[in-house]
């Protein structure tokens, strides 16, 4: 339900691409990812929250498609 589990599913997908062979470049890639994140991502997944919420309240609580 939270946007920032979509967030972070892009960065993972982006940076496991890298090949990172250390701990020192997965750090760099991720911040590097995260600075490269398209603003229109972003801002479609929080105008997305109210669609969510009310997928949420339409189910009573239970499973969603997010």
């Amino acid at each position: 339900l939270s946007p920032i589990e979509n967030v972070w599913s892009w960065v993972q997908t982006k940076v496991d691409a890298m090949g990172c062979k250390t701990f020192e470049e997965f750090q760099q890639a991720v911040f590097e990812t995260f600075q490269s994140m398209p603003a229109t991502m972003l801002k479609r997944l929080y105008d997305s929250l109210p669609r969510r919420m009310e997928d949420v309240i339409n189910s009573e609580g239970d499973r969603t498609r997010y």
